[in-house]
């Protein structure tokens, strides 16, 4: 399944941006959010693709509305498998929110994606929130980006 995690959150944070390969850990007991295969079982691609958005929404929101601080968001989009997670979602962090397993797991970064306002900003808005998306091969794009 397709999950983001909010790069303030993974593990070596501070070179999350610097690396050269885009691959680390994701220590056990990591929130995420995905969308997992049996919830989308059944559903034309349009539906799936909007229930993986949702998902991303939560991620983001989650996070602006508890750092609500002028920078931007930053989460990082990868594929684990569903066995690796386990549901946990609530009010407070969505439907699609998990966490991941006892075991720490090295994961392939598949993209960043970067809020277009600040935190405090995304917080505010009813509506979904405007991201950026980046390669993972782009991190050096994204640092510049977060710094400006």
């Amino acid at each position: 399944m397709r999950v983001f995690c909010p790069v303030d959150a993974l593990a070596g944070d501070t070179s999350v941006l610097d690396m050269t390969v885009p691959t680390f850990d994701l220590p056990a007991g990591a929130r995420v959010w995905g969308v997992p295969a049996s919830a989308t079982k059944g559903l034309a691609g349009d539906e799936a693709e909007e229930r993986e958005f949702e998902a991303m929404c939560e991620c983001i929101l989650s996070l602006a509305h508890a750092h609500r601080s002028e920078g931007r968001i930053a989460i990082a989009a990868f594929d684990l498998p569903d066995r690796a997670l386990e549901s946990d979602a609530s009010a407070d962090v969505g439907e699609w929110s998990h966490l991941l397993k006892s075991e720490a797991i090295t994961v392939p970064l598949r993209a960043y994606l970067i809020t277009q306002n600040s935190a405090a900003e995304v917080a505010d808005d009813p509506y979904a929130p405007d991201v950026l998306w980046f390669d993972a091969s782009e991190a050096s794009a994204v640092r510049e980006f977060l710094e400006a």
